[in-house]
């Protein structure tokens, strides 16, 4: 079973504090060996060399260890930022060329219906000319007849007066 880094870096760091008197139950063991052995003394540096965490590494590698674990879990951080962020860079790139078609296809469309807004309003425009000029029409030719009628009723009436007055005139004339 292989742990995650991070865990691996905490195991690591429980290990490193357990280890505190530097001396693992193994290395204890190890180092209770008979007089003769003791008589052979060893280097502050060797003896470091010889503790062991648990018995799995020397002390010595611990820090190196906990530094390579350290930096390969902030790698892997990293790694998965680059990817979130390439990831959220493709996102909006997507709903920007989204956006821009959406805003294309409304423009087109309010165009459209602007043009087909402006072809009605000719066309009552149109319309409307055309039956004032028709309703023009009308009303002249009305009116003309109308001015027709007068003239021909003021004429008839002159020729009525006109034929009275000479009929007065001729029985005025013939008395």
């Amino acid at each position: 079973m292989t742990l995650p880094s991070p865990l691996k870096v905490v195991f690591l760091l429980v290990v490193a504090c357990l280890m505190g008197s530097g001396v693992s139950p193994c290395a204890r063991a190890q180092s209770q060996t008979t007089p003769e052995d003791t008589a052979t003394t060893q280097s502050p540096d060797e003896d470091q060399s010889e503790k062991t965490a648990f018995g799995l590494f020397p002390m010595r590698d611990l820090h190196d260890i906990i530094r390579k674990e350290r930096i390969a879990a902030l790698s892997e951080i990293d790694d998965e930022r680059k990817a979130t962020l390439a990831y959220l860079s493709q996102e909006r790139q997507t709903v920007i060329e989204t956006l821009t078609t959406e805003t294309h296809r409304i423009t087109e469309l309010l165009l459209a219906e602007r043009r087909t807004t402006m072809l009605e309003l000719e066309v009552m425009g149109n319309r409307m000319i055309q039956n004032a000029i028709s309703e023009s029409k009308a009303l002249i030719d009305h009116l003309i007849l109308r001015v027709l009628e007068l003239a021909l009723a003021i004429m008839f009436l002159l020729s009525i007066a006109g034929f009275v007055g000479y009929r007065i005139w001729r029985k005025g004339k013939s008395q």
